[in-house]
């Protein structure tokens, strides 16, 4: 697991149309970080993906 800047996965957010479409959004941060010289620290890879659940099993289709 990854303990670097944002800790792995920050944020679960449904989208405004989820009742019809589906659709979660998953903010992560990946553990690619490099040394950032001008900010003195590490700057990090951050990504959104957008999942599709699909009936009330809670599986998903692959991340678009």
């Amino acid at each position: 697991m990854f303990t670097g800047l944002e800790d792995g996965m920050p944020g679960i957010t449904p989208d405004p149309g989820f009742a019809k479409n589906g659709w979660i959004y998953l903010n992560r941060s990946l553990p690619e970080t490099f040394k950032d010289e001008k900010a003195g620290g590490k700057a990090g890879i951050i990504r959104t993906s957008r999942f599709t659940l699909r009936g009330d099993t809670g599986t998903t289709t692959a991340a678009k």
